[in-house]
C-alpha cells in the first residue's frame, strides 16, 4: 500500500565523506523532494539517530545540514520530521519477516535495514546520490526467509528523474475526496500531470506532429493513461469495448470520486492531446486538453455520445 513517506537507504550515506560533499549530496536530495512533494510524497523517515551520524573530520550529519542554504536546510528539516524507521523487524507490522535476513543490496551484501523496510512496508526508497550504484530507479534485493532466498525490487529514487519512473505508482498517493473530477473540471489534479512534461505541452504537441500515426497513437495512449490515472481515473475496459466499432481506438476512463460517475474519452485525432468528456449518462459534455483547458463546447447532437 502507498504511503506519502519514504525510507532512506543508509547505505548511500558513507561514513568517510567531507562536510562538503555531503552538503552537496544533501541539497541534491532537497530537490528531490521539492519534486517529490508534488507527487506526494512528503516525508522521509531515518533512523533515530541520522542526524548524529558521524562523517569525517569528526563532523556529524547535522553540521552539513546547518551548512545548507535556508531553502534546501528548511526542506531537509521539514521532510525529516517524520517517524523514526522501526527498530527492528519485531516491530513492522508484517507477517512471516521476523526470521527475514537481508542478504545483498545491489549485488553488494549488505545489512541495510532501510531498504529491507521500504520492501516490507512497500513505500519508495530514498539514497544520497553517493556514488553511481545508485543512481537507479529500482534496488534490488536479496533476502532469505526461512532459508529460502529471493529476490526482490523495490522502487528507488536519488534524483528527479527516478521519480517520473514510477509516476502510475505514485498516482496511488493522490486524494481526490476534496477535490474530485467534474464535468465542468475533469481534470483537477493538473498540477501533478503537468509533471509529465515540466509543464510544456507545446513539447508534447510537436513532437506528436513528426510522428507517424501508429507511433502518435502509441505515444497518446500512453500519455492519456498517465493523465488520467494522476487525476482520478481509471481505465475502463467494458466501456472502451462498447465503443470501439468501425475499427477506431477506443480509450475509455471512468471516475467514480464525485457525485456521480463521469468518462473521459481521449481524442485521437487531436495531436496536442486532448480527451472528450462526458457525463453520467455518455452525454458529451466537451473536450479538454491534457493541460485541463476546454478546447470545445458540448455537442448536443449526440454524434459524440458513447455507450455506458
Amino acid at each position: 500500500m502507498a504511503t506519502d513517506y519514504s525510507i532512506f537507504n543508509e547505505l548511500s550515506l558513507r561514513r568517510d565523506i567531507g562536510l562538503q560533499e555531503l552538503a552537496g549530496h544533501l541539497s541534491g536530495l532537497a530537490e528531490l523532494f521539492k519534486i517529490a512533494r508534488r507527487f506526494g510524497i512528503r516525508r522521509l523517515r531515518t533512523s533515530h539517530d541520522f542526524r548524529n551520524t558521524d562523517i569525517a573530520d569528526g563532523r556529524q550529519v547535522n553540521d552539513a545540514i546547518m551548512a545548507l542554504d535556508n531553502l534546501h536546510r528548511q526542506v531537509l528539516l521539514t521532510i525529516l520530521d517524520s517517524p523514526y524507521t522501526p527498530n527492528d523487524i519485531n516491530e513492522l507490522e508484517y507477517e512471516n519477516v521476523v526470521d527475514t535476513t537481508l542478504i545483498s543490496v545491489n549485488g553488494v551484501e549488505s545489512n541495510g535495514f532501510g531498504t529491507l523496510c521500504s520492501l516490507i512496508l512497500q513505500c519508495l526508497c530514498v539514497s544520497l546520490l553517493s556514488d553511481s550504484n545508485w543512481d537507479t530507479e529500482w534496488i534490488e534485493l536479496v533476502i532469505e526467509n526461512s532459508n529460502v532466498s529471493s529476490n526482490k525490487q523495490i522502487p528507488h529514487a536519488a534524483k528527479p528523474d527516478h521519480l517520473f519512473q514510477h509516476f502510475i505508482w505514485l498516482t496511488s498517493l493522490q486524494d481526490f475526496s476534496k477535490n474530485p473530477p467534474e464535468v465542468v473540471f475533469p481534470l483537477p489534479n493538473t498540477a501533478f500531470s503537468d509533471l509529465l512534461v515540466g509543464s510544456d505541452w507545446k513539447a508534447f504537441f510537436e513532437a506528436n506532429k513528426k510522428r507517424d500515426t501508429s507511433e502518435k497513437n502509441a505515444a497518446m495512449k500512453d500519455m492519456a493513461m498517465k493523465v488520467a490515472l494522476a487525476n482520478g481515473y481509471t481505465y475502463a475496459e467494458d466501456v472502451s469495448k462498447k465503443n470501439q466499432n468501425s475499427g477506431r481506438i477506443r480509450q475509455i476512463f471512468s471516475s467514480t470520486h464525485g457525485r456521480r460517475v463521469m468518462y473521459l474519452s481521449t481524442d485521437f485525432e487531436s495531436i496536442a492531446g486532448a480527451f472528450e468528456v462526458f457525463n453520467h449518462r455518455g452525454e458529451h459534455q466537451g473536450e479538454f486538453l491534457f493541460s485541463g483547458v476546454k478546447n470545445k463546447g458540448r455537442d448536443a447532437s449526440g454524434k459524440h455520445d458513447i455507450e455506458v
